[in-house]
């Protein structure tokens, strides 16, 4: 199997594999548009998506909320009168947020999906996309601009 195109060749996919259903290749074209067909997740695939979104986004969202707390309860108490304490507590808030936007939007949705069905998220799902995000957004432009 070759995985790159041959000059002439317009009409084979630039990449194969070796499993039957992903695929590549383009169904109709419409408009200059290419139309894709849909591709069917593996096991493999949804205990990738499981370990990477649930497990590792959640462990470290839950280390950056303990880290975050620890060092803006540290910072809090420091007496000193110069701008530092104020804007590490200030990156740590907006950190803080944002790891919350991450862990409502990518980790509860992942745990929905492969481990544990949660009823409720089917009614908070499209306040997810319309709110959270654009919070999750507006802490990580705050959290770049306060490095």
């Amino acid at each position: 199997m070759a995985n790159y195109q041959l000059p002439n060749d317009n009409d084979s996919p630039l990449v194969t594999t070796g499993s039957s259903d992903v695929t590549t290749s383009p169904t109709a074209e419409e408009g200059g548009q290419q139309e894709m067909k849909e591709v069917q997740m593996t096991y493999a695939c949804y205990c990738y998506d499981f370990v990477i979104e649930a497990v590792l986004m959640g462990a470290l969202c839950l280390f950056g909320f303990a880290g975050n707390s620890v060092s803006t309860v540290c910072l809090w108490r420091d007496r000193s009168k110069t701008a530092t304490p104020f804007l590490l507590i200030s990156l740590g808030i907006a950190d803080t947020l944002f790891l919350a936007t991450v862990f409502a939007v990518r980790v509860i949705p992942s745990i929905d999906t492969f481990a544990l069905p949660l009823p409720w998220l089917q009614t908070v799902e499209p306040y997810l996309g319309k709110y959270v995000y654009p919070t999750a957004i507006v802490a990580e432009t705050g959290t770049i601009y306060l490095m």
